[in-house]
């Protein structure tokens, strides 16, 4: 559902006011899915390496997805409050979904020792590795809410359409 809707937000606001194209959305729509695949294929395989395979996709899937929600919040602030407000929006939003994704991962993924290699968890190996996993889950997050918000026009504001009308 926050998938279409920051699709479709981000298609309205990517066009000229008042006309909607529909080359717009299908571009939208395949960049938003390959950063969805791209992340769950990440998350996946590093939950593969550190022995958690039993993590269901679908359970990645929905914890992936909703970035969707925080940047089509961001995308609303900026459309109604300006391009300051949109980018402390997403980084807001952005910050949330990274603390969000780690925390929930962490629950998920192998403590240290009870994996591979065993060891105490300042003894580096598995402990370690889980770390930089999550580390990197929650900068993956950061960075793709970037990636998919940098190019949002939020210039366009509900006054400049009015005057349209």
């Amino acid at each position: 559902m926050a998938f279409v809707s920051y699709v479709l937000i981000v298609a309205f606001l990517m066009g000229e006011p008042w006309s909607f194209s529909p080359d717009v959305v299908g571009e939208q729509f395949s960049s938003s899915l390959m950063a969805l695949v791209f992340e769950v294929v990440f998350v996946k395989t590093g939950f593969y390496f550190l022995s958690s395979a039993s993590v269901p996709l679908y359970d990645v899937v929905a914890y992936c997805g909703y970035k969707y929600v925080g940047i089509t919040l961001a995308t609303l602030v900026g459309f109604l409050l300006g391009q300051i407000a949109y980018f402390a929006a997403l980084l807001l939003t952005a910050i949330g979904m990274a603390v969000f994704v780690v925390k929930s991962f962490r629950l998920v993924a192998p403590p240290a020792g009870a994996a591979l290699g065993g060891g105490a968890a300042g003894a580096g190996g598995v402990g370690n590795l889980r770390n930089y996993f999550l580390l990197a889950c929650g900068v993956l997050q950061m960075l793709q809410f970037y990636w998919l918000g940098h190019y949002v026009d939020v210039d366009v504001s509900p006054e400049m359409l009015i005057e349209q009308m």
